[in-house]
């Protein structure tokens, strides 16, 4: 129980991270095509309850909102569950491209190389950089004052 407890969590702080940290613009995005959907349902709605077996009309906003989620990151969980988890978009579109060109095998394992070895430089720099900033943090952090009660 606990493991899927764990796995549940995680998969949360994934997906909220996802949302609100990694990928701002789609979140604003969706949100947005969310209420434009809303305002064109409610502008069409004589027009709308033409369709059979739908109600347009009692649709809420957060719904709304939810196909404007679901329509900026479908693509996006898609990618995450048909190819490599834990990639980047960037990293994953470079790739991508390295398989579909038309290429030759050493061409090809040469620009493997070079994306590894670019990435692995990034990654370096930024953990030295957090490295760096964790400790200048620690150093400018002022001393906690006793309690006196």
């Amino acid at each position: 129980m606990r493991k899927l407890i764990d796995a549940a969590s995680g998969l949360l702080y994934l997906s909220v991270s996802t949302v609100l940290l990694r990928h701002p613009t789609r979140t604003v995005l969706g949100v947005m095509l969310g209420l434009v959907c809303s305002l064109l349902a409610t502008l069409f709605a004589p027009l709308l309850r033409g369709v059979p077996h739908t109600d347009f009309e009692h649709i809420a906003l957060c719904h709304w909102i939810g196909l404007g989620f679901f329509l900026m990151y479908w693509r996006l969980a898609w990618a995450y569950l048909a190819k490599r988890p834990g990639l980047s978009e960037e990293i994953q579109e470079v790739l991508d491209l390295i398989e579909k060109g038309n290429l030759s095998n050493a061409e090809k394992r040469r620009l493997y190389r070079a994306a590894i070895e670019r990435l692995t430089a990034e990654l370096a720099s930024s953990a030295v950089f957090f490295a760096n900033t964790r400790k200048i943090n620690i150093l400018t952090a002022a001393p906690e004052k006793p309690d006196l009660d």
